[in-house]
């Protein structure tokens, strides 16, 4: 185990509200070179009603933070939250939320419930709203973060988002996200919540859809596959992939046809997701997902050859209270140190919110 010098520092604080759990973050560098951190918070708890897509700017490197704005409020829960800036002058933010039947349901302690409660009665949510709102959201900016669209539809979601590729457009590897849970309306192989599907866009208004990872199973047992997030290499597509239900894992599949088909994931580590890759300006890939084993934190593992293989894990965070932690996003600063941002307790009565730590590549 490596565990490098690492300065911390609080971006999204709960500030001892009721709606103050905070989760699921993103990081990347905005246009006039500020850095721009999201995530989902205003919430009372991990699944509720009230979250929402909140975004805040650094213009000091990461140590310092604007008081967050709400960038997406739909009438249901919108939670993960992704970042990317994309053809050169755009920036696109995602989300994704559940059924109302699903959201009704939590939270189930003490006087959340009848705020819960109160949210949903008298039909004040109503199917009509679910329609509209229901699966994986985005919006887009082309004034450089100023304002933003309407809340627009991908057919797949994942907690980071899409991907800028080099040469334009986006690429979208994730979980089917629509509500007539039919994906086999693009491939007829395809079954819902078993692969996980790729999509093109070029101007991030239309999806073309373009494959889907094939699905491995370990000794006979099927896995669940999701929240996936793909790097772009010089010489091909690099995808990690968490996969859980009795097992908390990262998988990577490759592509050297832009996306087109998939190598069978192979699994890269003992423990930990999901994940989020960055490539480094020395060319080192660095990988980093959250840790829900005893000592709970955020760790990482560097690849130095084009993710042939990969350095012994290297500890970020090793204080989480618990298990409720992780997402953890990372962006180059410009000393070349490395800026990772995630969500997990500071205490153990505390709420969930969004920490960043500062650290180097090891020697």
């Amino acid at each position: 185990m490596i565990k490098p010098k690492t300065e911390n520092i609080k971006i999204f604080r709960s500030k001892d509200s009721v709606f103050g759990y905070h989760g699921w973050p993103s990081v990347c560098r905005g246009l006039n070179g500020e850095l721009l951190a999201v995530c989902s918070g205003s919430r009372l708890g991990h699944v509720c009603p009230f979250g929402k897509v909140l975004l805040s700017r650094s213009y000091d490197e990461g140590r310092t933070w604007t008081v967050p704005e709400i960038i997406m409020d739909t009438p249901l829960d919108d939670r993960d939250a992704g970042i990317t800036v994309f053809n050169k002058n755009k920036i696109i933010i995602t989300s994704f939320n559940h059924f109302i039947e699903r959201q009704s349901k939590f939270p189930q302690e003490g006087f959340k419930l009848a705020m819960r409660d109160a949210y949903f009665s008298n039909n004040h949510i109503t199917k009509e709203m679910e329609k509209k709102y229901y699966g994986s959201t985005y919006v887009i900016s082309d004034d450089k973060g100023l304002t933003w669209s309407k809340v627009m539809h991908a057919p797949v979601t994942s907690p980071h988002g899409p991907t800028a590729l080099k040469n334009g457009g986006l690429i979208y590897m994730g979980t089917y996200k629509e509500a007539d849970e039919n994906p086999a309306k693009y491939d007829k192989k395809l079954t819902f919540e078993k692969e996980l599907l790729v999509f093109y866009s070029k101007d991030g208004f239309k999806w073309e859809y373009l494959s889907h990872v094939p699905y491995v199973t370990e000794e006979g047992y099927e896995y669940y596959h999701c929240e996936p997030y793909i790097l772009e290499l010089k010489d091909k597509l690099v995808a990690f992939i968490r996969v859980q239900r009795g097992l908390f894992a990262t998988l990577m599949t490759q592509s050297y046809d832009q996306g087109k088909t998939w190598s069978n994931p192979v699994r890269i580590n003992k423990h930990g997701s999901p994940p989020h890759a960055l490539l480094h300006s020395s060319g080192a890939v660095i990988l980093t997902y959250g840790y829900r084993e005893k000592p709970f934190g955020q760790r990482a593992m560097i690849s130095y050859d084009n993710c042939k293989t990969w350095s012994e894990e290297i500890i970020l965070r090793d204080d989480g209270p618990d298990n409720d932690l992780g997402y953890p996003a990372s962006v180059e600063l410009k000393d070349n140190s490395i800026l990772t941002i995630y969500y997990q307790k500071e205490t153990s009565d505390s709420l969930c919110e969004i920490f960043g730590t500062i650290w180097e590549l090891p020697k």
